[in-house]
């Protein structure tokens, strides 16, 4: 296994253009950097990367061009940046993707009408966006999921029955959501195994 680990790091402007040299890396978390769309550019010819940890960086929707080429990509999280609908859209060939982290960004329902590989995702982080108990019914196909975060949105019991039906579910975060009492039994009670956490 191959690993860039510069996470909260202050790598220059070399450092990270050496990184696309690195063709054979699986593994780059470069979370908490001052990354942005020039650099992630600069690793267009990355197609071994699995596991990309992107968190925190100042990308924008233009760097999911490059990522979406990372064929490879199993787990890939974008938590904290500037990603809209539009990139998330643009995932669309990531056909290998099975956990997406995509907290506190600019997404809104729409965005998981484009959710790639919505199938086989098994763990999405969709905290403090602006998805709504809409966007939850375009999750009704992800029959992986193990880990759902919605903490901080505006869900609320009218999803219950979409949540209801991930039976693989062991876990899901709903603090700060519209869910009530009522709701979080009915969740319990439909999937004894999840735990939820409010």
């Amino acid at each position: 296994l191959i690993l860039v680990d510069l996470r909260r790091r202050r790598p220059d402007a070399s450092l990270l253009r050496s990184i696309g040299l690195l063709t054979q890396l699986e593994v780059l978390d470069v979370a908490g950097t001052s990354v942005n769309d020039d650099h992630v550019r600069m690793w267009s010819g990355l197609a071994n990367v699995r596991y990309l940890y992107l968190s925190g960086t100042r990308i924008t929707d233009a760097a999911i061009t490059t990522i979406s080429k990372m064929r490879d990509v199993t787990d890939l999280y974008l938590d904290d940046t500037a990603i809209t609908d539009a990139g998330v859209k643009t995932m669309a060939t990531m056909v290998q993707l099975r956990v997406l982290g995509l907290k506190s960004t600019n997404i809104t329902d729409t965005a998981l009408q484009y959710l790639p590989n919505r199938k086989r995702i098994t763990r999405l982080f969709i905290d403090g966006t602006r998805v709504t108990d809409g966007g939850i019914v375009f999750l009704t196909e992800a029959e992986a999921i193990e880990f759902l975060g919605i903490s901080d949105t505006a869900v609320t019991d009218s999803a219950v029955p979409v949540l209801t039906g991930f039976k693989r579910l062991k876990k899901m975060w709903i603090r700060g959501t519209n869910i009530t009492k009522e709701g979080i039994l009915a969740l319990e009670q439909s999937v004894p195994e999840c735990t939820v956490s409010q």
